[in-house]
């Protein structure tokens, strides 16, 4: 959310001044004297009573996203799935429907309770379908994903078909 702040109080006639801060960028912005700047109140400094109070805006869930028992693993967080060590913002869980219908799954869902291989993992994507599902693949193409997802992600030498998954 931009801050927002005024400099000084201007003169009669001049164009008000006020600066907005997009993180670390600051921009000057001019504003006609016929439309003077209204800025919110302190907090905690006293509303006038003759000003309503905006309606909180409501977040409109998706459906799709809150049915099933997936869990977002976000940035930071890690996620442990057939002794691989998965550094977040991945999906991990047994159902997680999919917005278009098709299927039973998202395709990025990781199943920990699906089968991978122990040895051997698919690097080569050899085995992927055309479009790729973490559900419908062997175990040894599995285990390459997971593999891939555990390492640093970017490995020019992956199969397409693990990014997409991802």
């Amino acid at each position: 959310m931009p801050v927002v702040t005024t400099e000084g109080v201007p003169v009669q006639g001049a164009t008000p001044v006020a600066r907005i801060t997009f993180g670390t960028r600051t921009t000057a912005l001019r504003i006609p004297a016929s439309d003077p700047p209204t800025f919110p109140a302190a907090e905690g400094a006293a509303r006038p009573a003759n000003i309503p109070r905006s309606p909180e805006p409501k977040a409109v869930l998706s459906p799709y996203r809150l049915a099933g028992d997936r869990v977002w693993v976000p940035a930071g967080a890690k996620a442990t799935v057939a002794g691989f060590s998965l550094p977040g913002l991945v999906y991990v869980g047994r159902v997680l429907p999919r917005m278009d219908g098709y299927g039973r799954n998202d395709n990025c869902l990781i199943d920990p309770g699906m089968t991978v291989a122990k040895s051997n993992g698919d690097t080569s994507g050899q085995h992927m379908d055309y479009w790729p599902a973490y559900e419908s693949m062997r175990p040894s193409s599995r285990r390459a994903f997971l593999e891939w997802l555990s390492g640093s992600r970017s490995d020019p030498s992956a199969h397409i078909g693990y990014v997409f998954v991802h």
